[in-house]
């Protein structure tokens, strides 16, 4: 995850991604925090004041392990299968 967005020049181009690879379960396991990963984002976490845009992909549950998100705002959607929060 990252917040610093001084280092990246603004872009006001369509920008396009190929999707995250789903991890097998077969293959190492991946769990909800492990899997996020940052696209997008303005502002400065520290003044309390920009977004950032976030994707996750996961293979497993969060055994012994939990994330707290202080800010309040997070929206989770699963493409594929079900999440049980």
């Amino acid at each position: 995850l990252t917040e610093n967005w001084d280092e990246v020049e603004p872009d006001p181009n369509q920008l396009r991604w190929l999707p995250f690879t789903v991890p097998k379960s077969t293959d190492k396991k991946v769990d909800f925090v492990a899997g996020l990963h940052t696209i997008c984002g303005a502002g400065n976490s520290k003044s309390r004041n920009g977004i950032a845009v976030h994707m996750y992909t996961c293979n497993t549950s969060m055994a012994d392990r939990c994330f707290n998100n202080s800010d309040g705002d997070f929206l989770i959607v699963p493409q594929q299968g079900e999440i049980l929060v």
